[in-house]
């Protein structure tokens, strides 16, 4: 029985997709796999729905949908039907109106970058039992928070650039902070020096995100970027950094220990503000080197919210045992 509801959903799944001309058919082995494993539980409570709410040129579809014990349990997708406002990195979640609401949490199961539509299965936790009343279940996304998600190799440009390098002292009447791994940012720096910020390259990684500076200080290689100031995004309740970034490499851990006071990256701040604008980051790796390791700046940017509301009613006898 719980293997033919499974079937049931994948079906759907992949019915949606030979529709749309999408390749989510190929990959319909890992939504199955979820409910096979993850979700084997509550195989016996989904049931098909089908129902989508299209709005902004945003579409969700509920393929899927069911109540077990404290939980309403949803297979949906969310699709762009405009542009490339949803990627592999979009997350959100439905919510009821079965009250007693705890919490909830989707997990992303496939992404089709041609479609630009995502699949997810969510669970929404409940403080106690719940079940559908005669006018079923609405299910509601109350906004979208749009990002944008890139990542740069920066060996290329590490190769291009990079030379060994004097180093100047990090600016005296700023407030300079570094990053140990393992431990709380801090305050107190060692005597260290880093490139030379008066002279930066300003290579672009984003409008607002500049590589400034690489080379090799003392045997460590050394990565400078200068995030400039740019308004705050709009959220929902407020407002954000519009640009978040990290370095992120696959350099053997054991070299850490040769790392400086164990300083894996200095950060000051340039206006005022008590928040980084300059980031030099070291690595413990020499240029002969550069085509063993990998260093890639991973970014995320907010470019705003849809300040919608979908709605979907599901009918209660669409997802009640008969």
């Amino acid at each position: 029985m719980k293997r033919s509801l499974i079937r049931t959903v994948l079906v759907i799944i992949c019915l949606l997709a030979a529709a749309a001309g999408t390749a989510l058919a190929d990959n319909a082995d890992k939504v199955d796999s979820f409910l096979n494993n993850q979700w084997k539980e509550y195989a016996d409570c989904l049931k098909p729905v089908q129902m989508s709410c299209d709005k902004a040129g945003i579409r969700i579809e509920v393929i899927s949908a069911g109540v077990k014990d404290q939980k309403t349990l949803l297979v949906f997708s969310l699709q762009d039907l405009e542009g490339d406002r949803i990627d592999e990195d979009t997350r959100t979640v439905l919510y009821d109106d079965l009250g007693s609401y705890e919490g909830a949490a989707a997990y992303m199961l496939d992404y089709d970058k041609a479609a630009r539509k995502s699949i997810y299965a969510e669970e929404i936790r409940h403080g106690k039992p719940v079940e559908p009343g005669e006018n079923g279940i609405t299910l509601s996304m109350k906004n979208l928070q749009l990002t944008r998600h890139s990542e740069t190799d920066l060996i290329p440009l590490v190769k291009q650039y990079g030379g060994k390098a004097g180093g100047v002292m990090p600016p005296k009447n700023l407030p300079v902070w570094c990053d140990r791994p393992g431990k709380n940012m801090s305050d107190e720096v060692p005597d260290l020096k880093v490139l030379d910020y008066n002279h930066p390259l300003n290579i672009p990684l984003q409008d607002n995100l500049m590589l400034t500076g690489a080379g090799w200080i003392d045997g460590l290689l050394h990565v400078q970027i200068h995030h400039t100031d740019k308004p705050a995004a709009p959220m929902k309740n407020g407002c954000q950094d519009p640009l978040v970034f990290s370095l992120c490499d696959d350099i053997d851990a054991e070299r850490k220990d040769r790392l400086p006071d164990g300083i894996r990256r200095l950060s000051w701040d340039e206006n005022g503000d008590r928040a980084a604008d300059w980031y030099e980051y070291l690595f413990a790796c020499g240029p002969e080197e550069m085509d063993r390791f990998n260093i890639v700046a991973e970014i995320q940017e907010t470019l705003g919210v849809l300040e919608e509301k979908w709605e979907i009613r599901i009918p209660a006898d669409t997802i009640l045992d008969s």
